[in-house]
């Protein structure tokens, strides 16, 4: 869960940038976090554990983090989507709400 506040802090630092972000945003922006958690701590569970077991009996299932993998993945698609992490709805979002003005950092550089 350590994870999930370390996305909210990324994410939320990225989307101050635009002005259409707002506090009424952050409950979705709380369950994206919580969907990128989800999504990494399952990708290693099965990385170490394997994608299928073998039960006592001999059959070999599907490991149940799959789908806790398949289901966080949805979530981050579809809000992710929303909040624009991904080229085509970023560029949609910020043809809507201009980007607030950043200070030029370029002159601190030597």
């Amino acid at each position: 869960m350590r994870k999930a506040y370390k996305y909210w802090d990324f994410l939320l630092n990225e989307l101050q940038v635009t002005e259409g972000f707002r506090n009424i945003d952050t409950y979705q922006l709380g369950i994206l976090a919580n969907a990128l958690n989800d999504y990494a701590d399952s990708t290693k569970v099965l990385e170490s554990e394997g994608k299928f077991y073998k039960t006592g009996s001999g059959l070999i299932r599907l490991h149940p983090a799959n789908s806790v993998q398949a289901d966080s993945l949805k979530i981050v698609k579809e809000l992710g989507q929303g909040f624009g992490l991904n080229f085509r709805s970023r560029e949609n979002l910020l043809s809507v709400f201009k980007a607030k003005k950043q200070p030029d950092n370029f002159d601190k550089l030597d």
